[in-house]
């Protein structure tokens, strides 16, 4: 009896350990707290707070500088503040450099059309940027800001997703790497519905099979729908980047 308590208490130390290291590897994005949130509008722009955010080389390393919003100051030829509008305006300051703009597109866009600065990775404190320098997690929360782990992007709310182009994604019976594949998913003619019910870095998800992709007038309902499949779907993979994506934009 006291062996097998032994056991049990190892098992519950080792998921506990896992799941930690899991939310660590795990990527996202950054989000206004509600408070925050209120005061920015409520779709079509940039959230990142007023005062921006510091850059490190290395968890607890050096200054290496600071994304802020607006057009870059005394960066003559790098954009004109005409060329884009101001609610997207958003630069670089290196250290010991000339500023430069940050294109739009290197946010991550949400489904209301605003924009949020993506991390990769998570370690000692510190969030790592997708260009590889590192914020501070309390810099972050001390902004109203906090993090959005994708796993629970991906699986709240009521979203249509199609897996990334790059990415093999299949159906499976069970949340386990082995368990049996149902259905190989492409990204022309299947939809997914994610079910909140999730374990590990798996989801239950209804998986949709259409004769017409929606972008070319073809609906989710009656004959267009061919078959619908049920089972679990690997979320994120092993680097802690999602393995499905959402369309913000529409077709």
């Amino acid at each position: 009896m006291k062996l097998q308590c032994i056991f049990l208490l190892i098992a519950f130390q080792t998921f506990i350990i896992s799941f930690s290291f899991a939310q660590q590897d795990q990527g996202g994005f950054l989000s206004p707290n509600d408070s925050v949130r209120r005061l920015h509008p409520s779709e079509n722009t940039l959230l990142l707070p007023k005062t921006g955010f510091i850059l490190y080389d290395a968890p607890n390393g050096n200054y290496a500088g600071k994304i802020a919003v607006g057009f870059p100051p005394n960066a003559p030829g790098t954009m004109s503040p005409t060329a884009v509008d101001s609610s997207f305006a958003s630069y670089f300051a290196p250290f010991n450099s000339r500023p430069f703009a940050i294109s739009i597109n290197d946010y991550f866009e949400t489904s209301d059309d605003c924009f949020h600065l993506s991390f990769k990775a998570q370690r000692d404190g510190f969030v790592q940027t997708n260009g590889g320098l590192w914020i501070a997690v309390s810099q972050i929360l001390e902004s109203g800001f906090k993090l959005v782990y994708w796993m629970d992007f991906y699986t709240s709310g009521n979203k249509l997703l199609e897996p990334r182009a790059e990415k093999k994604l299949v159906l499976r019976e069970s949340p386990y790497t082995d368990a049996k594949i149902i259905l190989e998913i492409d990204n022309y003619y299947f939809f997914i519905s994610i079910d909140p019910e999730t374990e590990g870095y798996f989801a239950q998800a209804k998986v949709y099979q259409v004769h017409v992709h929606p972008c070319n007038d073809g609906a989710l309902e009656g004959d267009n729908i061919l078959q619908i499949y049920s089972g679990w779907i690997q979320i994120i993979d092993e680097a802690g980047q999602p393995m499905i994506e959402h369309s913000p934009g529409g077709c």
